[in-house]
C-alpha cells in the first residue's frame, strides 16, 4: 500500500512524477544508467525541452509540483499551486472563481495542459481542475522556441492523470468553511489480462461560497482516459474531459478609497460585493478530448504526435465597481454579458533522434504545430452603468435586453515550424539551440465596432543555451529565449493590437549534489518586452511600448533529516513599465517557506505535519498608491488511520489575515484571500 503525503522516499522519485509520465530517465547508455543508479536525484523532465532531459542538466528555468505536493496542501485552484516557489505570484487578485491569475517574473503566462495551449482570450477562460492533475510545471520566460505563442512571463503546465499499471483507486470528502463540500474519486489500473490496455476514471462534485457575500460556484467534474501498448514500439494514450461551472462570479475590484486610501467612514470590509448577485452568473461547460502518440521508428528515431479538440460554452453577466463619483461615498459600476463559444484544434508532431559517440550524446528535435481558434459569441459592455453605495451597496441591476447584446467573431490560425539540437560533450558540457517560425492567421469581425480586421503576423524565434556539469552537483548555466504572442484583440479604434514580443537573458546555477534528496536553483534573469499591454483609467487596454524586468531567484527543495523536508523561495523582480515606472501588482520581494514533517517510527506513526509561511514585500500601485508588505501563514495535519484511511485538515492564512494584495493603475485594488479551513477524509485500495 503506497505511503500518503510526506511519505519518505526519494525526493527524484517523488519529482518525476510531477513530470509529464511520457518523462524517462536517461537510459540509453551506459554512462547514463551509472548515473541514475549512483545519484538518486537525478529529476527528469520532458517539459521545458519536449525530450528526455534531467531537470538539472537543463539550461532552462523551470519549477514543478507534483502530485503528491497538492495533495499536502489541498490545493483547490491552478493559481494556488506555486505559493512556495520562486518567480511566481499568485493571489494577487484575490480568490476568483472566474479566473486562474498568476504573473511570472513580472509578466502575464499562457496555460497549457499536457503540452498543448489552453486557449483564454478575454473573458473566456478555460480552467483545469486541480484534482485531475498529476502535477503542475513552470517554464520561466519567453517560452515560444518550442510552444509558439506565449507571452514573456512563460507557460504553466497543467499534467493530466494518466493510466497506471497496478489497480488501485480513492475516495475522498472534504468539507470546510465557506460551505465548502467536496467529492472525488479516482480509479485506474489494467483493463485487460495482459496489460497491454490500462484505463483511469476520475470525478468530482465541489461546490463553494465565494469570498465576496453571495458569490459561489458548483462544479462538476469527470474525466476518463486509456492507453494502450500497440506494440513493443508503439503507444497510444488518449484523454478526455468535461467540467461544468455554475456559480455567481467573484469580482475582486474595490477602490483604493477605503482599502488603502482612509475615509470618514472607515475602511471597506473584504467581504463587500459591488455585484448583483440576483443577476450576474457564471455559467461555464469545457470539454476536450485527445491523444498522445509515439511511436520508435528506429534506432535513432522517434515519432510523436500529440493533439486535442476542445470545446468552451460561457454564459457570463458579471457587474463591477468601476470608479468613485466624487462625493466621497458613491461609485459607478460597469456590467459586461459575454455568450458565446470557442471551438479549438491543436497538433503537435515531433521527430526525435538521438545519436551516441565515445564523447557525445546528440538530441535533435524537430516539429511542425498547428492550431485553430474560433470564437463566435455575443457581448455587452458599459462603463459607469449605475451608482452605488461604497460602503453599503444596495440594489440590482436592469436586465439587458438581448437585442442589446452584439455579435463577435475570432478566427486565428496559427502555423509553426521549429528544430532544437541539444549536444552533451564529455559528460561535461551541455549545448542548446534553437529556431523556430510562426506564421498567425487573425480574423477580428465585431458587429457593434462594425468594422472586421484580417492580418497575417508572423515571428522567428531564437533560443540557446550553454551548461557545465561539475563533478560535485553544481552546474552553471547561461541561456537565452523568445517569445511571440499573436494579439486577437482589437483597440478602440477596431485595429487589432500588435504582437508581444520578449527575450530573455539568464545566468544560474543548478545544484544536486549525490547522496542529497533535493536540490537548489539560483539564477538571474533580465527580460524585455515590447508592445506590452497596459490598463487605462477607463478601463480599457492599451499597448504602451516596452517593459522590463530584472531580478534573482533562489529556490530549494530537499530533505534536512530522514523526516524532514524543507521547500523554500525568494524571488527579486525589478519590473518597470515604458517610462521606466515600477510596473504595478508586483512586488520586488517574495520569499517563502514551508517545513514537513513525517512522525514514522514514533510513538505516533502516521502522523504528519507542515506549516509554511508566505511573504510578499510593498507593490505598487500606481503613481500615487504603495501597497503594503504582507505575510500570510499556512498549516497542515494528516494523520494514517490504517492502511486505507486517512484523515487531513488544510487551514491557510491561519490568522485569517486582512491585507491588500495588490492596486492597479491608480484605480482598482484588490483584498488577499480570507481564512480557509477544509478537512478531509480519504479512502485508497
Amino acid at each position: 500500500m503506497p505511503r500518503l503525503p510526506f511519505a519518505r522516499r526519494p525526493l527524484a522519485r517523488s519529482i518525476s512524477a510531477l513530470i509529464p509520465v511520457t518523462a524517462v530517465l536517461l537510459c540509453a547508455s551506459a554512462y547514463a544508467q551509472e548515473e541514475a543508479a549512483s545519484n538518486e536525484t537525478v529529476v527528469v523532465t520532458a517539459t521545458a525541452l519536449k525530450v528526455d532531459t534531467p531537470l538539472v542538466e537543463t539550461p532552462r528555468p523551470v519549477s514543478s509540483v507534483d502530485r503528491e505536493e497538492l495533495e499536502t496542501r489541498n490545493v483547490q485552484q491552478l493559481d494556488e499551486t506555486f505559493r512556495y516557489r520562486a518567480g511566481v505570484l499568485s493571489g494577487h487578485y484575490g480568490s476568483d472563481n472566474n479566473t486562474d491569475w498568476f504573473k511570472v517574473r513580472g509578466f502575464d503566462q499562457a496555460t497549457y495542459q499536457d503540452g498543448l495551449r489552453l486557449y483564454r482570450t478575454g473573458y473566456y477562460q478555460w480552467l483545469p481542475e486541480t484534482y485531475g492533475l498529476e502535477s503542475v510545471d513552470v517554464f520561466k520566460g519567453p517560452t515560444s522556441i518550442l510552444y509558439g505563442e506565449a507571452p514573456s512571463g512563460g507557460m504553466i503546465n497543467a499534467v493530466s492523470k494518466r493510466p497506471t499499471d497496478e489497480q488501485r483507486g480513492e475516495v475522498e470528502i472534504q468539507a470546510g468553511n465557506r460551505d465548502h463540500r467536496q467529492f472525488g474519486f479516482d480509479t485506474s489500473g489494467p483493463a485487460t489480462e495482459s496489460g497491454d490496455v490500462r484505463y483511469r476514471l476520475v470525478g468530482l462534485y465541489k461546490e463553494r461560497d465565494g469570498d465576496l457575500n453571495d458569490t459561489d460556484n458548483e462544479r462538476y467534474y469527470f474525466a476518463p482516459s486509456l492507453e494502450w501498448d500497440i506494440s513493443d514500439d508503439t503507444q497510444l494514450t488518449v484523454l478526455s474531459s468535461f467540467q461544468r461551472d455554475d456559480g455567481v462570479p467573484v469580482n475582486p475590484f474595490k477602490l483604493p478609497y477605503g482599502t488603502v486610501d482612509d475615509t470618514p467612514f472607515g475602511k471597506v470590509d473584504p467581504q463587500t460585493n459591488y455585484g448583483a448577485p440576483d443577476y450576474d452568473k457564471d455559467e461555464r461547460t469545457q470539454t476536450a478530448i485527445g491523444y498522445e502518440f509515439k511511436h520508435q521508428l528506429d534506432d535513432p528515431w522517434q515519432f510523436e504526435q500529440n493533439t486535442r479538440y476542445s470545446h468552451l460554452d460561457l454564459d457570463l453577466r458579471s457587474t463591477y465597481v468601476l470608479g468613485g463619483t466624487g462625493d466621497g461615498r458613491t461609485a459607478s459600476r460597469g456590467h459586461l454579458q459575454r455568450d458565446g463559444e470557442i471551438d479549438s484544434f491543436t497538433i503537435d508532431n515531433r521527430m526525435v533522434g538521438k545519436w551516441y559517440t565515445d564523447r557525445t550524446e546528440n538530441t535533435l528535435l524537430f516539429g511542425v504545430d498547428y492550431q485553430d481558434l474560433s470564437l463566435d459569441g455575443k457581448e455587452f459592455d458599459s462603463f459607469g452603468y449605475d451608482v452605488v453605495d461604497i460602503f453599503n451597496p444596495q440594489g440590482g441591476i436592469t436586465p439587458i435586453p438581448s437585442d442589446q447584446l452584439t455579435e463577435r467573431q475570432i478566427d486565428k490560425d496559427q502555423l509553426g515550424l521549429y528544430v532544437q539540437n541539444q549536444l552533451r560533450i564529455d559528460d561535461r558540457w551541455v549545448l542548446l539551440g534553437g529556431v523556430r517560425y510562426d506564421s498567425a492567421d487573425v480574423r477580428n469581425e465585431s458587429e457593434r465596432e462594425t468594422t472586421t480586421v484580417d492580418e497575417t503576423q508572423t515571428a522567428t524565434s531564437f533560443s540557446g543555451g550553454v551548461m557545465y556539469l561539475g563533478n560535485n552537483g553544481l552546474n552553471p548555466y547561461l541561456s537565452y529565449s523568445e517569445s511571440f504572442q499573436p494579439e486577437a484583440q482589437t483597440d478602440l479604434t477596431g485595429a487589432v493590437f500588435e504582437e508581444v514580443k520578449g527575450e530573455q537573458w539568464e545566468l544560474g546555477v543548478k545544484y544536486a549534489p549525490v547522496g542529497w534528496d533535493g536540490y537548489v536553483t539560483a539564477a538571474l534573469f533580465d527580460i524585455e518586452e515590447s508592445n506590452s499591454f497596459a490598463t487605462t483609467p477607463a478601463g480599457y487596454q492599451t499597448q504602451e511600448g516596452e517593459r522590463t524586468s530584472t531580478g534573482f531567484e533562489l529556490e530549494g527543495v530537499g530533505y534536512l533529516t530522514e523526516a524532514l523536508k524543507l521547500t523554500a523561495a525568494y524571488t527579486y523582480t525589478d519590473a518597470r513599465d515604458a517610462d521606466d515606472n515600477r510596473a504595478t501588482l508586483i512586488p520586488r520581494h517574495m520569499a517563502s517557506a514551508w517545513l514537513d514533517y513525517d512522525f514514522e517510527g514514533t510513538a505516533v506513526d502516521g502522523l504528519r505535519v507542515g506549516a509554511g509561511i508566505r511573504h510578499a514585500g510593498e507593490s505598487s500601485g500606481g503613481a500615487t498608491i504603495n501597497v503594503p508588505s504582507y505575510t500570510v501563514g499556512d498549516a497542515m495535519a494528516s494523520y494514517d488511520i490504517n492502511e486505507s484511511w486517512t484523515a487531513q485538515l488544510n487551514v491557510n492564512n491561519i490568522t485569517d489575515e486582512e491585507y491588500v494584495a495588490s492596486c492597479e493603475s491608480d484605480f482598482w485594488c484588490y483584498y488577499g484571500e480570507s481564512r480557509s479551513v477544509i478537512g478531509s477524509v480519504k479512502y485508497r485500495w
